[in-house]
C-alpha cells in the first residue's frame, strides 16, 4: 500500500526530518510508506520520519532533556529454556542481536517475566504480538501447544524515555467510528511518560535484526535523535533487503 502526498519537493529537500500528524482515517497507514509526489519514494527512504499522534502528546513529552550521554539500557525476551516454553522464532532473534546487546551494556532478562519490570531509559521487549494486540495489549511466546500470553504487561514495562518494540503488529492503529478514538497500544506507553517508541505495523522478518539493531545502537551512542537512528537502520536493512516490508516496519 502507498498513498500519494504532494510535497512541495524545495519543502522536503530542505527538511532534516518529517513528522506526521495523521488524521484518524489514515491512522492505520504506515506513515514510512506515504509516497512523496515528485519524486515518486516512500518519505521513509528519503528522510527521517515520525508519526506524532497528537500535537498534546508532542509538546508534553518531547520537549523534554534528550537522552543522557550515559543513558541506561535493559532487554526482556521469554526465551530462558529453563521455563519450559522453548520458543526457537524468538531464540533465533535474539541469537541475532546478542553480540550488540553485550557490547553496548543492556541488562538482559530472558525469564518468562522479568525480575522487575524493564525502567531503563531505553528498554528493548523481544515478543510475540498478534493483529489483535492494539485492542488487547498482551504478548505472546509459543510453546509446544500453542501461544501462551502474557497478560499482565505492567510486569514487564515500567518506566523510560525510548521503548523498542521487538513484537509484530504493536504499532498498528485503527480509528473506531464507535468511540471517535484511534487504537493503539503505544498511546499507553506514550501516555505513561515515554518520549519514543519504536514499533511495527506488521509482522517482523526476523533475518532483518541482524543488521538493524547493530546500526540503530551504534548511531544512538553517537547522540543522534531516535528518528535519525531509526531512519539509518532502516537504510542498513535496505541495502540488503529492498523490499519495503522488510525496512520499513
Amino acid at each position: 500500500l502507498s498513498m500519494c502526498i504532494d510535497f512541495p519537493v524545495y519543502l522536503l529537500k530542505s527538511a532534516s526530518r518529517v513528522l506526521f500528524v495523521k488524521d484518524s482515517t489514515i491512522s492505520a497507514f504506515p506513515h514510512h510508506l506515504i509516497v512523496e509526489g515528485g519524486q515518486r519514494k516512500f518519505v521513509g527512504e528519503l528522510k527521517p520520519s515520525a508519526n506524532i499522534l497528537s500535537s498534546e502528546f508532542l509538546m508534553m513529552e518531547n520537549f523534554t532533556d534528550n537522552l543522557p550521554s550515559n543513558f541506561s539500557m535493559s532487554f526482556w525476551s521469554p526465551i530462558d529454556s529453563s521455563n519450559g516454553k522453548n520458543d526457537i522464532a524468538l531464540q533465533t532473534v535474539f541469537s541475532y542481536i546478542e553480540e550488540s546487546l553485550i557490547k553496548f551494556g543492556f541488562q538482559i532478562d530472558k525469564g518468562l517475566y522479568p525480575a522487575n519490570p524493564l525502567c531503563s531509559d531505553v528498554n528493548i521487549v523481544c515478543a510475540h504480538g498478534a493483529s489483535s494486540i492494539k485492542n488487547e495489549p498482551r504478548f505472546g511466546i509459543n510453546t509446544d501447544t500453542g501461544t501462551e500470553h502474557l497478560e499482565d504487561l505492567r510486569k514487564i514495562i515500567g518506566r523510560g524515555r525510548l521503548l523498542v518494540l521487538m513484537v509484530c503488529h504493536s504499532g498498528e492503529m485503527d480509528s473506531s467510528r464507535y468511540d471517535n478514538a484511534v487504537h493503539s497500544l503505544i498511546k499507553k506507553y506514550i501516555r505513561a511518560g515515554y518520549s519514543s517508541i519504536i514499533a511495527p505495523m506488521w509482522a517482523l522478518p526476523i533475518e532483518i535484526f541482524s543488521i538493524w539493531m547493530p546500526a540503530f545502537l551504534e548511531c544512538l551512542h553517537k547522540g543522534c535523535y531516535v528518528a535519525d537512528a531509526l531512519f539509518n537502520a532502516n537504510m542498513a536493512v535496505k541495502g540488503a533487503y529492498a523490499d519495503p516490508t522488510a525496512w520499513a516496519c
